[in-house]
């Protein structure tokens, strides 16, 4: 599966790197192990494994929040 890069993934991974990661960043990092896990462990695709970790950790939501100044 193919993945489109993404600027705002790549500037939260960044943070990571650096040892500075905001909250937005972390919810990014959540919701792509549980989304992973989900695929990986239990043979979810990845339409519901995406589904339901956005649920739990919804990272669009969570960026919007911190670009509009309410995070």
């Amino acid at each position: 599966m193919n993945f489109v890069s993404d600027y705002d993934m790549a500037e939260s991974l960044k943070r990571f790197r650096i040892g500075n990661p905001l909250k937005h960043d972390i919810i990014m990092l959540k919701y792509e192990a549980l989304e992973a896990d989900l695929m990986d462990n239990k043979g979810y695709t990845y339409s519901k494994a995406h589904r339901i970790a956005n649920k739990k950790y919804n990272y669009g939501k969570a960026l919007k929040e911190w670009k509009e100044g309410k995070a």
